[in-house]
């Protein structure tokens, strides 16, 4: 942890209020599979009355303003145009996990987010329709609602309680976050000229015909996203999920945060990315998008990130056929034998390549020398280090993370060991006896000479069987042996990689003892980057790894590194808080303190013992 956190975790701590501007962090997405570096404003105030404090981050750059819509609800029932209109067909999602309009109860139920929006998108048509909030101050006090909404805190001063003063709420009362929705409406509006499924200009025909381009999509700020399908469905499409099933959380994608990310770089770009089994797939997709920044008296915020989606295929036969042409006589092609191009993303994954069962790989994998020639020297790609430190680990040994410190000896538990005992010495004297074969008969085989078969290395799914076939023929298989990888606790470390453009364009035709000769260059306005390899030269073997693996502290136990975090300074409470005056209300209670005789079983052993000592005698 750097001395910048320690002093932000500090003053959180201290109920101090303040900010810190321009902290460089790192924070990854996509499943720990993409990372990305940026300065962030951090802001923090103390919670009155209670012993929290709150903190806000904002990305620097384009974190600190934000589009703020008008009344378009009453615009549009000025104008008499309903705004479900904005939203034909089923074409469009909002985020499933924000609240726009929601009833306080759970009497009123729908089937999805878009219905309950279309529900209260018919109310707000009405005359009558007034903008709730979920909180309501209200200045009328009662025994009744004094003892449903007192809410008590634990405090430096001591136990208070405080009054909410709120009101009890009806079945049909509702709130709403009305900037949200009315963010949301001029979404709506501003967007359905593009989606409503118009002819084609010219130009936009060829490159659905150049590409085999299927449909484009928008996602805003305000959580809407919607699609339109630039071709008919086939009958797999039709069976598949749609594209606003698999991509339903608009700000929270990976190719939203990717594009407003790249801005930065180049504000004109598009960011492409393909789905990391690509290779395996014959109908893998291209994502291209491009954020939306509207500018206003120099200032900026992200609106919306807008793109395209297409065929796999259609991309790499395109890219085949424009590295496949000589600029002169002398220079080599891609098609050529001497040559091997890769087109690489930010992160260094295989967005095109000449075997195209490699695409969506981590190109470390495949060409681990020259991926290590590019993070070094220059610096192509920057490394990246994530660390996770409530991960999970898969174990196939027979080890279990249960604690036995619960676990009360009776004799019923002795009496059951020296069962299982006395059952094992038994099975152990029958086979050292040799006397196995009264049931199972006397086998023998043998195979030709050279035609052994040895298993050096094991891949292991979470879940694997393994029949044991038995060589009698006629006896048919036998039980199957299941091998069970158990997960623990552990912490892991992820090597992720980060795309340099500066570091970039110094970089120039290398070759090293390794990797063989290389050339990389910038694809313009996009994420990728061009990789020419001559093939013709021999390299060493080397992988290049960005899955997590897991940290070894060398057998400490808990590891040195971490027994830091044990010594951080905590805000200590003013007073002693031994009783609480309102604990004689606790009804349930572990009693875990308690210690009690179960008479049964005093009476069974007893009477156990009793017994043993008359036949004795």
């Amino acid at each position: 942890m750097s001395f910048v956190l320690f002093q932000l975790r500090n003053a959180m701590v201290n109920h101090s209020e303040g900010k810190m501007l321009k902290l460089r962090m790192k924070f990854h997405y996509d499943d720990i599979r993409r990372v990305a570096l940026e300065h962030k404003n951090y802001y923090f105030a103390p919670l009155k009355r209670t012993p929290f404090t709150m903190g806000l981050s904002l990305p620097d750059k384009y974190g600190m303003y934000y589009i703020k819509a008008g009344d378009e609800v009453q615009k549009s029932r000025h104008e008499n145009i309903s705004i479900i209109s904005y939203l034909q067909g089923s074409s469009w999602k909002i985020h499933p996990d924000w609240t726009y309009c929601k009833y306080h109860h759970q009497t009123h139920t729908f089937e999805s987010p878009e219905d309950e929006m279309k529900h209260f998108l018919e109310k707000m048509r009405g005359r009558d329709w007034v903008w709730a909030e979920q909180y309501e101050y209200s200045d009328k006090k009662d025994e009744t609602m004094l003892m449903q909404d007192s809410v008590t805190f634990f405090v430096d001063n001591g136990t208070e309680s405080f009054d909410c003063n709120r009101r009890p709420t009806g079945e049909d009362e509702y709130y709403c976050d009305r900037e949200l929705v009315q963010l949301f409406v001029f979404d709506a509006r501003v967007t359905k000229p593009f989606f409503s499924g118009e002819k084609l200009t010219d130009l936009e025909q060829e490159i659905v015909k150049l590409y085999n381009v299927t449909l484009k999509f928008v996602s805003t700020q305000s959580g809407l996203t919607r699609w339109l399908h630039l071709q008919e469905h086939t009958e797999s499409e039709e069976d598949a999920l749609d594209f606003g099933d698999l991509h339903t959380d608009s700000i929270d994608e990976p190719y939203y945060r990717s594009a407003v990310l790249h801005y930065g770089t180049d504000p004109a770009s598009y960011v492409f990315s393909v789905p990391f089994d690509a290779g395996l797939r014959d109908d893998a997709v291209v994502m291209a998008s491009h954020a939306i920044f509207p500018r206003d008296g120099g200032m900026e915020a992200p609106a919306s990130v807008v793109g395209l989606q297409f065929q796999h295929s259609a991309l790499l036969s395109r890219f085949i056929s424009i590295t496949s042409k000589k600029t002169c006589p002398t220079c080599y092609d891609c098609a050529s034998e001497e040559l091997d191009c890769f087109v690489l993303d930010n992160n260094g994954y295989i967005v095109l390549a000449e075997d195209k069962n490699l695409t969506g790989r981590f190109f470390g994998e495949v060409e681990g020398a020259v991926m290590d020639s590019l993070r070094t020297g220059d610096a192509v790609f920057k490394k990246v280090s994530i660390f996770d430190y409530q991960g999970l680990c898969l174990d196939d040994k027979n080890r279990t993370s249960n604690s036995d410190a619960n676990f009360i000896l009776t004799p019923f538990t002795h009496f059951k060991l020296l069962v299982q005992w006395v059952f094992g010495q038994l099975l152990w004297l029958l086979f050292d006896s040799n006397l196995s074969h009264l049931w199972y008969g006397t086998q023998a085989s043998a195979s030709p000479f050279g035609e052994a078969i040895y298993y050096d290395t094991y891949d292991f799914d979470d879940e694997m069987e393994f029949p044991v076939v038995d060589e009698d023929k006629g006896s048919g298989p036998r039980e199957k042996e299941e091998v069970t990888l158990v997960p623990l606790p552990c912490d892991q470390k992820t090597s992720l990689y980060l795309l340099q453009y500066e570091g970039l364009q110094k970089y120039k035709y290398t070759s090293d003892d390794c990797s063989r000769p290389h050339l990389a260059q910038r694809i313009p306005h996009t994420n990728l980057v061009l990789v020419v390899i001559n093939s013709m030269f021999e390299t060493c073997e080397k992988k290049v790894m960005s899955s997590p693996v897991e940290i070894r502290y060398n057998g400490t136990d808990p590891a040195c590194q971490k027994l830091f975090l044990n010594d951080l300074p905590r805000r200590r409470l003013s007073d002693c808080f031994s009783e609480n005056p309102l604990e004689h209300e606790v009804k349930l209670c572990g009693g875990c303190a308690r210690v009690k005789t179960n008479i049964i079983l005093f009476v069974v052993v007893w009477s156990m013992l009793y017994l043993g000592y008359m036949l004795h005698h």
